[in-house]
């Protein structure tokens, strides 16, 4: 008697998933974490691309927080095997071929969806390739972004982006934390001052803020700038009012500066300086020429409270930033923004913090709480919004290095200039810095409508002084990263570091 047909097709369904669970059982994997967590990827085939040349996406583990984890390859019958993630820290694919990210090209239509594209590695359609160096791809979205920057002259704003309409995902906002400012700050200053009704004495904040990045030379670039006469600054370098201090460091504790008068009293003795520190103008009338500078370099990146910020109101991702604070209390602000090779800048970040548990000062470790660093983001990412992840205090705080989200520079930078304008923000390239200083702080000083510094004021300035150095503490212990360690960051920043090169005109020297 011959089968009816309702059976054949549930005989047949059953041998298809058997064949099915068998293929998988024959070519999947599964990869411990350094957490312990284990994650399942699907093998792609030896050509370094997804088989048949089309993505495969990672099957979701299950966790809190939904992750794609680039992380670690598996010994299999002696070979390397490579893994396809479809990875949105880079809004691409990315395989890893053995402890390497290859970056995979691909096009992005007008309705944001993205195809891979094998061969050619510089995509002709829905990309950009970059002058010098190695050629990345740029997403069409941030290409048409970058080439419309000049449209945004005049349009600049304290929010980032527009409304928020999730009503469950931000925290209870505390109007302490609101917009300050602006003042009616007095003309016959050039720093921002103004003078309180009924008092005497005159209320000062930044002309400037040295606004990043943490171990990327910007205490050595902050006091040589002080150098000048006319430049006067707080009891520090630091104060971190407007992202961390004005904060509680955890739920149920006080902030170390909470007013906004903790923040002026920092500038106090320079206020002084400013208010009798006078020149006659060629008018005749007297002229307050000197100007303060706030030297807090986590600004441009670490606006982890941003949920207890009015404006951020049922959002999943900030739209107002420290940047727009000090943005909203003085729209004339410059900034200056120092970036180093986000590589090296990483390892001297390590090497600094010798206070943290369990620190060891070893290539070894320092190649472990990397890949940690990763996974933690990679874990963010898989759930959330690339900016979510940005300005998510979980990621830094989780992070071996908590440093290791500062250096996809290109994205804060990218926030930032929906704030300033471009003429207000000058970057300085580290490593051209160190070779030329005169030259860099000539160019500072006029950024800042300084004036210039004599021949031997400026020599002065320039000379080395190895007291002004923050450098980390543990080079000779550990003098070099081991070499795939680096490998390993340079692809994982790559993508951003060619994001920044074109954002600033397509200077190469920013690939590094």
């Amino acid at each position: 008697m011959l089968p009816s047909r309702g059976r054949l097709i549930r005989i047949t369904s059953a041998c298809a998933l058997l064949t099915a669970l068998a293929y998988l059982c024959a070519v999947s994997t599964t990869w411990k974490s350094p957490s312990g967590v284990s994650f399942f990827f699907s093998p792609a085939d030896d050509s370094g691309a997804a088989g048949d040349g089309e993505e495969r996406s990672v099957s979701k583990p299950k966790l809190k927080h939904s992750t794609r984890l680039a992380a670690a390859f598996r010994q299999d019958g002696g070979r390397k095997r490579d893994y396809v993630i479809q990875d949105r820290l880079m809004d691409k694919p990315a395989v890893l071929k053995g402890e390497r990210i290859k970056q995979l090209p691909f096009t992005e239509n007008m309705d944001g969806t993205r195809k891979l594209v094998t061969g050619d590695p510089v995509v002709e359609t829905g990309s950009q390739p970059i002058r010098g160096g190695q050629a990345h791809t740029i997403p069409f979205a941030l290409t048409n972004l970058i080439t419309s920057m000049s449209e945004l002259k005049g349009r600049h704003s304290d929010f980032i982006t527009g409304p928020c309409s999730n009503k469950t995902l931000s925290g209870p906002q505390d109007r302490k934390y609101g917009f300050i400012g602006p003042f009616p700050y007095l003309r016959d200053y050039k720093n921002p001052c103004w003078l309180p009704k009924g008092s005497t004495q005159v209320r000062c904040v930044p002309y400037f803020y040295l606004i990043g990045a943490p171990k990327a030379g910007s205490t050595d670039v902050f006091w040589r700038i002080k150098g000048h006469p006319h430049v006067t600054s707080g009891r520090a370098k630091e104060v971190r009012w407007f992202d961390r201090q004005r904060f509680p460091l955890e739920k149920g504790s006080s902030a170390a500066m909470p007013s906004f008068e903790n923040y002026l009293e920092f500038f106090q003795r320079p206020t002084g300086y400013v208010q009798s520190a006078t020149i006659r103008s060629k008018n005749g009338t007297i002229y307050h020429h000197r100007i303060i500078a706030d030297g807090s370099p986590t600004y441009y990146y670490s606006s982890f409270n941003w949920r207890l910020v009015p404006g951020n109101e049922g959002c999943h991702e900030p739209r107002v930033t420290a940047m727009s604070h000090v943005h909203h209390l003085w729209p004339q602000a410059k900034l200056i923004l120092v970036l180093r090779n986000p590589v090296t800048r990483l390892f001297s970040t390590y090497l600094y913090n010798t206070h943290l548990p369990g620190f060891n000062a070893s290539a070894a470790q320092f190649d472990l709480w990397v890949k940690q660093s990763m996974e933690t983001w990679f874990r963010c990412v898989g759930g959330a919004s690339f900016r979510h992840c940005m300005y998510e205090r979980q990621v830094i705080y989780d992070s071996a290095i908590s440093t290791f989200v500062a250096g996809i520079y290109s994205r804060y930078v990218l926030d930032l200039l929906k704030i300033f304008p471009r003429k207000q923000i000058y970057f300085v390239h580290l490593e051209s810095y160190s070779a030329e200083i005169q030259n860099t702080l000539r160019q500072i000083y006029s950024f800042l409508e300084l004036p210039p510094l004599t021949e031997e004021a400026l020599a002065k300035v320039s000379r080395k002084d190895d007291s002004k150095r923050n450098r980390g503490r543990n080079y000779a212990a550990v003098p070099e990263m081991w070499p795939s360690t680096r490998k390993l960051l340079e692809h994982f920043y790559a993508p951003y570091n060619a994001e920044l090169s074109a954002i600033l005109d397509g200077d190469s020297r920013w690939l590094w």
